[in-house]
């Protein structure tokens, strides 16, 4: 027995190296491959994150301006609401009031016509009046000529066609005046 000692080639061992580097070289390239992979996928995952996230805050600002503008318009709804009550209210009050002017007009234009007639049945009363009066004055008037040539005329007078002055004073015929009498034909300018 002896010992016995082959030394390894260098070539083998070199390859090994070589090979050991490239082993290295590759997981390095895959490492950085992978770290390329997730560098890229993080920032355009973190970029896309950003984004939605940006959308987020927009449609929660917009949300928020929505339920503001919301709660405006229900504000404005609920104030018509009550303005519409209010309007029918005082539509309601406006037909009742109506309805009472009606029959106040109602009776107001009967009243109307019942002092219409009345005033008409006034004037006839005042016409029929005056007629009479004035025939009352002419009956006067006449009975004032045909008194005055007996009380200021004398049988000579009548002979003579005298003409007297006569008036009416207090009521009574006194024998000078301003009216005058023929005594003849008893014409008086009376």
């Amino acid at each position: 027995m002896g010992y016995n000692y082959s030394p390894q080639s260098n070539e083998g061992l070199q390859f090994g190296k070589k090979g050991k580097h490239l082993a290295i070289a590759a997981v390095i390239i895959l490492f950085a491959g992978i770290f390329y992979f997730v560098g890229n996928t993080m920032t355009g995952y973190a970029t896309y994150s950003k984004s939605l996230e940006t959308q987020l805050n927009n449609t929660q600002a917009e949300l928020t301006a929505v339920q503001e503008q919301k709660d405006i318009c229900e504000s404005v709804l609920e104030n018509m609401r009550s303005n519409l009550g209010s309007l029918n209210s005082s539509l309601s009050t406006c037909g009742s009031n109506l309805a009472s002017n009606r029959l106040s007009l109602d009776n107001c234009n009967k009243e109307r016509v019942r002092l219409e007639n009345e005033g008409n049945n006034l004037s006839a009363s005042l016409n029929s009046c005056r007629t009479e009066n004035e025939n009352s004055i002419q009956s006067y008037k006449q009975l004032a000529r045909s008194s005055v040539r007996p009380i200021c005329c004398s049988f000579g007078d009548v002979q003579s066609a005298a003409i007297r002055n006569w008036n009416i004073t207090n009521g009574s015929i006194v024998c000078n005046g301003n009216y005058t009498i023929n005594c003849t034909s008893g014409e008086s300018n009376y």
